[in-house]
C-alpha cells in the first residue's frame, strides 16, 4: 500500500520528533538508549560507515525489537537515499510512536536534516505535506566528548583524514562538523573528562557559539532521562527551525566579554567590501578563530549578498540571494555587511587590525575604479 503522509486528524500532531547529533558515537548510543527506555519510542539510524560500497543500512529499534535493513543508494546519492528512505520512514511512525528520534551519523549535519524534515513534500498534491507538518519536532540534542572537542573545533583535519564517511565533494573539516551541531544545537549532552582549564576554555567556546542551548552531563542525563525530552529549553532555543541568511547573527544573549582567552566579535559597516582587498586578508581574518559566519556585501555586486562562514580555518563562501530591502531611516543605509566570529588567544587584536575602522588598512576600498556604486534606485528602496 502506497504511503499516505497526509496530516492526522486534530489540532496538532501526535508523535514528537528528536534529532540526535554528535561526533562520538559511544556518546549518542549511549544517550539513544536511555531515550529508548521510554515507552513508545523508536530510534531510526541510517549507517553510513559502508557508504563506500555503495551500501547503506537502515536500523530502527525500539523496547523490544531491532530491524536493520539494506537500503538501496537512490542515484549514487546519498542525500536522495536519505530524502527517499528516511522521511518516508518517519511519516510512517506517525501514531504508532509517541517519539520518533533521527539518530544521525557522525558526519551529518543537523541542519541540513532538519532542513529537509520541514521543507521537503511528500505524496502527491493536493495532499503533499512535509514532516514537520505530522510530527512535532522538538529540537536537536548533541552530545560532545568534553576531552576531545575544542581541538576538534580548533584542528585543520578533513572528515577523510579522521576516517570518518567520505561523501562525494566533501571538502569539509571535522571542525566544520563539530561547530555546525553544536551550534544548532536545543540541549549540549557533555561526556568525558578534561582538566580544569580546558575545561573552562570548552565552556567559554559553547557559551558565544550556542548561547541558546542547555547543557547536561551525561552522567546526570542518565539519572534522569527526562531532560532528554527537550520539554524545558529557552525562549530563543532553535527547535530545529534554520535560519535565513538575514536572520540575526547573535541568537539568545551570548557573553561579550572575554574569557580564558575566548571573546565574540562582532562587525557591522554600512559600506562594501572591494572584493580582491577582503581575499587577500581572509586567512588573516581567519587565524585563531573558532567560528565565523555572516553577510558580506561586495562592491562589484551591490544586488547580491555573499554568505561566508569558516570553522578549522577553512572559509566556506556561498550565494546568499538578493540583498535584503530595509526601509532608510535618518540617514542610514539599506546594506550592512555584518559578521561574527568566536575566537581564542590573539582573535581581537587580529580582527582590528585587518577589519576596517580598527587602526588597520580599509579593506572595504579599493581604488575608486575598481569599485561600482550601487544603482541610485537601490538605496530608497521600501
Amino acid at each position: 500500500m502506497p504511503l499516505d503522509p497526509r496530516r492526522p486528524t486534530g489540532p496538532e500532531p501526535t508523535t514528537e520528533l528528536v534529532v540526535l547529533a554528535g561526533l562520538t558515537p559511544d556518546g549518542t548510543e549511549q544517550i539513544a538508549q536511555l531515550m529508548l527506555a521510554e515507552p513508545g519510542t523508536v530510534v531510526v539510524h541510517h549507517d553510513l560507515r559502508h557508504l563506500g560500497d555503495g551500501r547503506v543500512f537502515r536500523r530502527i529499534r525500539d523496547a523490544t525489537s531491532d530491524t536493520a535493513t539494506e537500503v538501496e543508494l537512490a542515484h549514487g546519492c546519498l542525500s536522495c537515499t536519505l530524502r527517499d528512505d528516511l522521511l518516508p520512514r518517519v511519516v510512517e511512525l506517525t501514531g504508532q510512536a509517541r517519539r520518533v528520534v533521527v539518530h544521525l551519523d557522525p558526519v551529518l549535519e543537523p541542519e541540513q536534516v532538519c532542513f529537509a524534515l520541514a521543507h521537503l513534500l511528500l505524496g502527491d498534491e493536493p495532499a503533499a505535506t512535509t514532516v514537520t507538518d505530522v510530527v512535532d519536532l522538538l529540537g536537536v540534542i548533541t552530545v560532545i566528548d568534553v576531552a576531545t572537542w575544542f581541538d576538534d573545533a580548533t584542528g585543520e583535519e578533513t572528515v577523510a583524514e579522521r576516517g570518518l564517511v567520505e561523501l562525494f565533494d566533501d571538502e569539509r573539516t571535522i571542525a566544520q562538523l563539530a561547530t555546525a551541531q553544536v551550534e544548532f544545537a536545543d540541549l549540549i549532552v557533555r561526556c568525558g573528562t578534561a582538566p580544569a582549564r580546558e575545561l573552562a576554555r570548552t565552556n567559554a567556546v559553547l557559551a558565544r557559539l550556542s548561547p541558546t542551548a542547555g547543557q547536561v552531563r551525561l552522567a546526570d542525563a542518565a539519572l534522569d532521562p527526562a531532560v532528554l525530552g527537550l520539554a524545558v529549553v529557552a525562549p530563543e532555543a532553535r527547535r530545529g527551525r534554520p535560519d535565513g541568511v538575514h536572520a540575526p547573527l547573535l541568537r539568545g544573549a551570548p557573553p561579550l566579554d572575554s574569557d580564558c582567552g575566548v571573546s565574540l566579535f562582532a562587525f557591522s559597516d554600512r559600506r562594501p567590501f572591494h572584493p580582491q582587498r577582503l581575499h587577500d586578508a581572509v586567512d588573516l581574518l581567519l587565524d585563531g578563530v573558532v567560528r565565523s559566519r555572516g553577510r558580506v556585501w561586495l562592491a562589484t555586486r551591490p544586488a547580491e549578498v555573499l554568505w561566508l562562514e569558516s570553522a578549522g580555518g577553512g572559509p566556506a563562501p556561498r550565494a546568499g540571494g538578493p540583498l535584503a530591502r530595509r526601509r532608510r531611516r535618518r540617514g542610514m543605509g539599506t546594506r550592512h555587511p555584518r559578521a561574527s566570529s568566536d575566537g581564542v588567544a590573539g582573535l581581537g587584536r587580529a580582527l582590528r587590525r585587518s577589519i576596517p575602522g580598527h587602526h588597520g588598512p580599509d579593506l572595504r576600498r579599493g581604488p575608486r575604479r575598481d569599485v561600482r556604486r550601487p544603482p541610485r534606485r537601490a538605496a530608497h528602496r521600501r
